[in-house]
């Protein structure tokens, strides 16, 4: 065999072996509701902040960069949360990472819109996707308040 070949074949088989490795401790990352904040942008349209906590026990470091998916009040779809910043999470750390909602209040109900201005005794959840390292990572986060 060609010694090229060679060496051309243990390259590639080293890139296939560090990306099962790199697939398999991102998934040991724990996505964690923090916090949730709202501002009223102005009377027609309140921001949701949604702070998540990003923790990593392993020796690895990642790289964030993006996060998209749903946002849930008691059952109730309130919109599409997204962050497309690239966010380094260290090894061994726990990161804090902020997703955006803008919502037209308008277009809600008024059960979530009092859900929201009386805020006591509800339960989030997020359905979402994130790129890892280039991977798709499923986020499903729940959290009563």
């Amino acid at each position: 065999m060609n010694p090229l070949i060679a060496v051309g074949l243990a390259f590639v088989g080293v890139l296939v072996l560090s990306r099962f490795a790199t697939a398999d401790t991102a998934t040991r990352l724990k996505f964690v509701l923090d916090g949730i904040s709202f501002r009223a942008n102005s009377i027609l349209q309140i921001q949701v902040n949604v702070t998540i906590k990003i923790q990593n026990p392993t020796s690895n470091g990642f790289t964030i960069y993006s996060l998209a998916g749903d946002l849930f009040v008691d059952d109730y779809h309130i919109g599409n949360i997204s962050n497309f910043t690239a966010t380094t999470i260290p090894a061994n750390s726990a990161t804090p990472y902020t997703v955006t909602l803008l919502i037209d209040t308008l277009s809600l109900p008024s059960t979530v819109l009092d859900i929201i201005q009386n805020f006591s005794g509800i339960t989030v959840r997020i359905d979402a996707m994130a790129n890892v390292d280039d991977l798709e990572l499923p986020v499903q986060i729940q959290k009563g308040f």
